[in-house]
């Protein structure tokens, strides 16, 4: 009846002291992110056209409590690959 209980304590020991002193946190650097408005304003585009590309999956977009929200990163991937050289 104890069978499954003691599979998972084997796979997972639980935690002692000697196990914590060994774990480092590191602090999350806090990135600001563009919202569809400010993503819109830094390409000179309009907020549909934001949109839309989120729709078309053509940008990465994240939900933040119900609100998209976009890494700088992810959006200069975008412009990288849509540069149009003349």
């Amino acid at each position: 009846m104890n069978d499954a209980y003691d599979n998972v304590s084997v796979l997972r020991p639980r935690p002692t002291a000697e196990m914590a002193t060994d774990i480092t946190v590191r602090v999350a650097e806090k990135v600001p992110l563009f919202t569809r408005h400010t993503l819109a304003s830094y390409l000179n585009v309009h907020v549909n056209t934001i949109d839309r590309l989120v729709k078309r999956g053509e940008i990465v977009a994240y939900r933040v409590v119900g609100k998209l929200r976009f890494y700088p990163e992810d959006v200069e991937q975008y412009v990288r690959a849509h540069r149009q050289v003349d």
